[in-house]
């Protein structure tokens, strides 16, 4: 049976880092209890308009988890856009990303992660911008089963300079079509 599917869109604005993050997860988003979320499109920007680490990259990684819900930061969960307004709210139960001010990533205590599903290296272009594209199609789907999670991580410590901006969409089914 076909079910009819709500899409919805969440804009990642960590923007310039003003000073070094170390590595971890600089945004989360997790599933609630009910649904599956399939995720079908991720964009990622780093730019890059410093001048000490211009020679580096970045190295990002997509990594499934469970477990607990990352903390601090700040709350994404409001910005959260349906591409209807007839359709239902998702079923999303937290989105957060990283304080660019700070020198940490999200708190991930409890948290347990999958191996990275995703990698990109993104290299330091003095004034420049670097850019994963993922778009999915049926067969490349990323699903998050009820209480699973999605985390974008850095692996390399972010200096001041760093600029990362990114979206992600997703799918959920809402109801039977008859």
């Amino acid at each position: 049976m076909n079910k009819e599917q709500a899409r919805y869109y969440l804009t990642m604005g960590l923007g310039r880092f003003t000073g070094a993050t170390t590595t971890g997860a600089i945004f989360a988003m997790r599933n609630g209890t009910t649904k599956t979320l399939k995720i079908h499109r991720m964009e990622l920007q780093v730019g890059f308009s410093g001048a000490a680490s211009a020679a580096t990259t970045q190295i990002i990684q997509l990594k499934r988890f469970s477990g607990a819900t990352h903390s601090g930061g700040s709350s994404l969960l409001t910005s959260v856009v349906n591409n209807s307004t007839l359709l239902p709210a998702s079923s999303l139960l937290d989105a957060r990303q990283a304080t660019i001010s700070g020198t940490s990533p999200l708190a991930d205590t409890s948290v347990v992660y999958e191996a990275s599903c995703r990698n990109t290296i993104l290299p330091r272009t003095l004034s420049g911008l670097s850019s994963m594209v993922w778009l999915s199609d049926i067969h490349d789907e990323l699903s998050l089963q009820p209480s699973e999670g999605l985390a974008v991580f850095i692996t390399e410590t972010a200096v001041a300079g760093d600029s990362i901006v990114g979206l992600v969409g997703w799918s959920e089914d809402i109801s039977p079509s008859h």
